[in-house]
C-alpha cells in the first residue's frame, strides 16, 4: 500500500482474509512526491474470515518516519478493529467498565474504548428472567445494532393483555458522559399511560448502562451488529 504525502499521527490498519493463507502480508511505503521515504512490513497466519487490528505512527518529515506495526491483534466485529486506543471488547459484557476501571488506576489520560456487539447483548439479555417493571413484564427480547443505534423488540405484558413492543435508541457523548435516549417506542394497542410506562422502563435501563462508563467519553460510533464507545481514562 502506497501513501502520498501522509498526514503524521497514528494509522489504524483494519485487515480480514475470505480463506486460510499461511502467511498474509501488508506493506505499507510512505511518499513525498515521488521519492519514497519510509515503509514497513506485518504478517501473520490467517483463518478464512479472520478479522485483525494492528497500526503504525507516522513522524512527519523529511524524511518521515514510520514506527513498526503494532502487534497484529485479532479481533471479533469492525467495531473492534475501528474503535481508537486501547480496547475492551472481550469477557462478561458487565465486566468490561470493571477491566477498564482497573487499567486506569496506571493510565492515566489513556485512549481506551468500549466494545460491544449484537451477539453479545443478547446473549446477555436472554441470559436473565423475564422482568416486571410498574405493571409491564418483558421477555423474549431481541436486540439489533446498526448505523442508526440499537433496537429492540421484546413481548410485553400487562394483567390483561399482550403486545409485541418495540423501540429505538440512539445514543452520544454529552459532557463527556455516554448518553442514551429512546427515540421511538410502540407498543400497539397499549393506552398511552402504559407505553409512558414503558417508556420510563427503557429510560431507567438505558440511565442505568450510561453511568457504567468510567472514562471521559469522546466518541460512540454504530455500525452493523456493534458499536464502540471510546473517550480517555481521568487524569
Amino acid at each position: 500500500m502506497s501513501i502520498r504525502e501522509p498526514a503524521a499521527g497514528r494509522w489504524g490498519v483494519f485487515m480480514t482474509s475470505t480463506g486460510a493463507l499461511p502467511l498474509g502480508t501488508l506493506s505499507v511505503d510512505g511518499f513525498i512526491g515521488t521519492t519514497r521515504n519510509a515503509g514497513r512490513t506485518t504478517g501473520r497466519p490467517y483463518a478464512a474470515g479472520d478479522m485483525v487490528r494492528t497500526g503504525l505512527t507516522l513522524t512527519p518529515g523529511p524524511p518521515l518516519g514510520l514506527s513498526t506495526f503494532e502487534p497484529p491483534t485479532l479481533v471479533t466485529s469492525v467495531c473492534a478493529a475501528a474503535a481508537p486506543g486501547r480496547v475492551f471488547a472481550t469477557g462478561p459484557v458487565d465486566g468490561r467498565a470493571d477491566s477498564i476501571k482497573t487499567f486506569a488506576r496506571d493510565n492515566k489520560a489513556t485512549p481506551v474504548a468500549l466494545v460491544f456487539t449484537e451477539a453479545e447483548l443478547n446473549d446477555a439479555v436472554n441470559k436473565n428472567a423475564p422482568s416486571a417493571t410498574q405493571g409491564v413484564t418483558l421477555s423474549n427480547a431481541k436486540i439489533t445494532i446498526d448505523a442508526g443505534g440499537i433496537h429492540g423488540t421484546a413481548k410485553a405484558a400487562t394483567q390483561f393483555i399482550t403486545v409485541n413492543a418495540s423501540a429505538d435508541v440512539v445514543g452520544g457523548p454529552v459532557g463527556d458522559k455516554f448518553t442514551l435516549k429512546v427515540s421511538r417506542l410502540a407498543a400497539d394497542p397499549l393506552p398511552p399511560g402504559l407505553i409512558d410506562a414503558m417508556k420510563g422502563l427503557v429510560d431507567s435501563s438505558t440511565a442505568d448502562i450510561s453511568g457504567t462508563v468510567p472514562f471521559l467519553v469522546k466518541q460512540v460510533a454504530f455500525r452493523n451488529g456493534c458499536f464502540f464507545i471510546s473517550g480517555v481514562t481521568p487524569n
